[in-house]
């Protein structure tokens, strides 16, 4: 998608539940036109439950959640969870994460 562009990223630290220590994660920051996207990449450790609010998307499980006019999906590939956050629209957020696919 020619509309992404890369902004910067970082190494951070998250924790994946109150109670456990933080975990290492790369933080990259993307412009998508008018919005930005905050994307995660973390080994989530097999903890994260796929439920009722997942879609397929070609070969991938994405998992959505929406807070305060913010979405964020997420999806595993191989060991890596990648946590992608934006308040773009839904629809415009799953054509961006298809097409990185």
């Amino acid at each position: 998608d020619q509309r992404v562009s890369l902004l910067g990223g970082r190494l951070s630290r998250i924790r994946r539940g109150a109670e456990e220590a933080s975990i290492p994660a790369a933080h990259l920051i993307y412009s998508v036109g008018p919005h930005k996207l905050s994307v995660l990449v973390f080994d989530d450790g097999g903890v994260i439950n796929y439920d009722e609010s997942s879609m397929a998307l070609g070969k991938k499980v994405l998992r959505f959640h929406e807070s305060r006019g913010h979405r964020v999906a997420m999806y595993r590939n191989g060991s890596l969870t990648y946590a992608i956050t934006s308040n773009m629209p839904k629809t415009d957020l799953i054509g961006v994460i298809e097409t990185s696919l």
